[in-house]
């Protein structure tokens, strides 16, 4: 059996997801979809052994299913049209792979990921006496980006080893694949009270502040995130970063009461007279000692024990 049969109803498919109705981000249950991309095969399962490998079209279908704010199931299968040696027809593979992928930043809009699989591959080259099929394991990254509508655009880079040999040539071999998928959300949540009250991706049993304010960043539970630590959380957050000692004015900005550029809670001195130039700390500097501080001070030359006026010159 040849696979390339698959191949003509990719663009259908495709068009089919792109012209599917926007709408607001929801969380899905599942997704079901598209992958395209290339793949670098093998030597074993080419022939060209001593040549310079060249990527080969892959298509594939794709589908997957969230199990907890970090880990999502997924399962594909991938076609790949392999270009072989003159002893061979050009053959096909035929790949199924499932595992989990490990989201970096569950909540964010744009996710990235690792990924680990098994799966079961058929090489045909239209010859029973060179056709094989091999078991392999799988691992990758990549990114995925939440789209409107419940589309999801994911971008993945991988390696699929088979450790154990298979085919004419028995020894162990590895296939990259660099593919782009576009997946439509399946399932029951949906956004509203009874699925993602505040729309930010998180179903309802899953968040732990259902109430956040639309558009706010978010962390894996649902909450809004403070990056800087300053109670005022990113989403109204004029200024993101912060001192986490410093106090903040309402909106996440450090106040300096005093005005010496030294942020309260940093300030050792937070009461400086304006003008005065201070150190690191915040506390007024009086390099001649005099009792008048740097700044303030119109004679910061006085010699020591000498009597001065307010403004630090001799009396």
């Amino acid at each position: 059996m040849r696979y390339r049969s698959i191949i003509p109803v990719a663009p259908f498919l495709a068009l089919a997801i792109l012209l599917a109705p926007a709408g607001p981000a929801v969380a899905v249950e599942g997704e079901l979809g598209l992958s395209a991309g290339f793949s670098l095969p093998a030597h074993e399962t080419t022939g060209r052994f001593g040549e310079t490998v060249e990527p080969d079209v892959a298509y594939g279908l794709r589908g997957g299913m969230v199990l907890s704010p970090r880990f999502e199931w997924f399962a594909d299968l991938t076609s790949v049209s392999l270009e072989t040696v003159a002893l061979l027809d050009d053959g096909d593979a035929l790949a199924f792979r499932t595992g989990v992928d490990f989201m970096m930043n569950p909540g964010m809009a744009e996710r990235w990921f690792v990924s680990a699989g098994v799966g079961y591959s058929e090489v045909d080259y239209g010859r029973a006496f060179y056709d094989f099929d091999y078991t392999f394991g799988s691992i990758g990254f990549g990114q995925r980006y939440q789209l409107q509508g419940g589309r999801r655009l994911r971008l993945e880079f991988r390696a699929d080893v088979n450790p154990a040999g298979a085919g004419p040539i028995d020894e162990w071999f590895l296939n990259l694949h660099s593919m782009v998928s576009l997946t439509w959300g399946m399932g029951k949540q949906r956004t509203g009270t009874r699925g993602d009250r505040d729309g930010d991706g998180i179903p309802r049993t899953q968040d732990r502040c259902p109430e956040t304010v639309a558009g706010w960043p978010v962390d894996g539970t649902g909450c809004a995130l403070d990056s800087d630590g300053d109670d005022v959380p990113d989403g109204r957050d004029a200024c993101p970063d912060s001192h986490p000692r410093t106090d903040s004015d309402e909106d996440g900005c450090a106040v300096d009461t005093d005005g010496d550029n030294v942020a309260d809670g940093l300030d050792t001195c937070p009461d400086t007279p304006a003008g005065a130039l201070v150190g690191l700390r915040g506390c007024p500097l009086d390099t001649d000692r005099d009792g008048v501080y740097d700044g303030i001070d119109l004679c910061p030359g006085t010699a020591a024990g000498a009597a001065v006026d307010k403004s630090g010159c001799p009396e």
